[in-house]
């Protein structure tokens, strides 16, 4: 980060939001158009805009559908050994609810997340 010092513009920014802890709202995307967004605090960027951001809460639409893929149970479904269950990490949970026109609002809260420079249309400091 000594490097980033002396750089004005955007990453000056967001330095400065990352060492004063300021709480930002990042919209994604996806292939076609602006997926959701992001709100937390910047904890690491490099310059290809790679964010990763702690106490994260993520919000996105999707398209409702009836049936969602379920997992596969029987002979031939690949079986999770019960003494590892100490050490699986849990998926946070998703919150739904629909907005009509066959589309859901999705919300989770997840500690750390890694966001993709790809991905990101716009940061901005919320107030």
């Amino acid at each position: 980060m000594k490097w980033m010092r002396g750089i004005d513009g955007p990453m000056k920014l967001l330095r400065v939001w990352m060492e004063t802890k300021a709480q930002v709202k990042i919209v994604t995307r996806n292939a076609e158009t602006v997926r959701g967004h992001v709100i937390g605090y910047i904890t690491a960027f490099d310059k290809v805009w790679n964010l990763a951001v702690e106490e994260a809460t993520e919000i996105w639409t999707r398209r409702r559908l009836d049936k969602r893929k379920i997992l596969p149970v029987g002979e031939n479904s690949a079986e999770i050994p019960p003494d590892t269950a100490g050490r699986r990490m849990k998926a946070p949970l998703v919150q739904v609810k629909n907005i009509g026109n066959g589309m859901e609002l999705c919300e989770r809260k997840v500690d750390k997340i890694l966001l993709k420079g790809e991905h990101i249309v716009l940061v901005s400091k919320i107030a």
